[in-house]
C-alpha cells in the first residue's frame, strides 16, 4: 500500500539516496535487487514491479537514474515480477531473471 520507493543506505545506515521505482499511484510493491551488471565498479539497482503492473523490470544507478527498462513477459495479465541476477550462461557477466506466478507461466 506504500509508494514504489527506493532508498539507499550506507553501512553506517545513514541515507544516500532515494527515489520512486515507478509511478507514486503504483501500490503493488516492488522487488529490488542489485548486482554489478554492466562492467562498471559499481552495483547497479533492479528493481521488478509487484501484484497489479505488468511484469516490468527496470535498471537503476544508485542515484536513481533510470538505465535500462524491459517487460519481462508478455501476453499475460498484472501479476508483477520477481528479480534476481544470476550468470545463466556462464560467460562471466551476471544476467537479470524474472519469475512470477502468473497465469500461463
Amino acid at each position: 500500500g506504500r509508494e514504489p520507493m527506493v532508498d539507499i543506505y550506507d553501512y553506517a545506515f545513514n541515507r544516500i539516496s532515494g527515489w520512486r521505482a515507478f509511478e507514486s499511484a503504483f501500490r503493488g510493491g516492488i522487488d529490488v535487487t542489485s548486482a554489478n551488471i554492466d562492467a562498471d565498479p559499481y552495483d547497479e539497482i533492479i528493481v521488478g514491479a509487484g501484484a497489479g503492473k505488468e511484469p516490468t523490470i527496470r535498471v537503476f544507478k544508485k542515484d536513481g537514474t533510470k538505465i535500462s527498462e524491459f517487460k519481462a513477459y508478455s501476453g499475460i495479465s498484472k501479476p508483477g515480477i520477481q528479480v534476481g541476477v544470476v550468470d545463466v550462461d556462464f560467460d562471466g557477466v551476471k544476467d537479470i531473471i524474472g519469475f512470477s506466478e502468473g497465469p500461463g507461466l
